[in-house]
């Protein structure tokens, strides 16, 4: 598989919020993204998933899904990336979710071990989707599925189109 990224922003991560957390300058490509805006007591100064074509009004049933849903609408981007909250892909060099391994080190105080998108297109020339297979409760689970089948169906419309 041959993947040629047309632009600058043919890679992008979304950091989700939907309420106010502090976070060191994050690595280009990145943008946060305030889920749910349309429905939010809170302005947190970012994006909203509440521009252009959006379901952000349905958020408090649909959780992150309105802002893969803006995403999918709104970008032009070939790979599109979400963290949720704080929780971000990191450089396997330089991480291990196991805290009781030898090679586990924190993402960092200044999320300097975070995935760079550079690093996610030489992962993307291999693969169609990068996925955190650390799982820890059934709940997560779901809730990962239902993000999976959500984007099996935006594919499959699209190509109905």
């Amino acid at each position: 598989l041959e993947i040629s990224f047309k632009h600058d922003d043919s890679c992008k991560a979304y950091v989700v919020m939907h309420k106010k957390y502090f976070l060191p300058k994050l690595p280009t490509g990145y943008e946060i993204i305030h889920a749910g805006k349309k429905i939010s007591n809170v302005d947190l100064g970012f994006q909203g998933d509440d521009t252009g074509d959006n379901i952000s009004d349905l958020n408090l049933y649909l959780n992150e899904l309105t802002v893969t849903y803006w995403a999918w609408k709104n970008t032009r981007s070939d790979y599109v990336g979400f963290s949720l909250y704080r929780r971000f892909f990191a450089i396997k060099d330089h991480f291990s979710i196991d805290r009781a391994s030898p090679e586990y080190v924190p993402i960092g105080k200044n999320y300097e071990h975070i995935l760079t998108m550079n690093e996610a297109k030489k992962l993307l020339k291999d693969c169609d989707i990068i996925f955190n297979g650390y799982v820890t409760s059934e709940v997560y689970m779901k809730k990962i599925l239902a993000v999976l089948m959500t984007l099996v169906m935006m594919i499959i419309h699209q190509q109905m189109e």
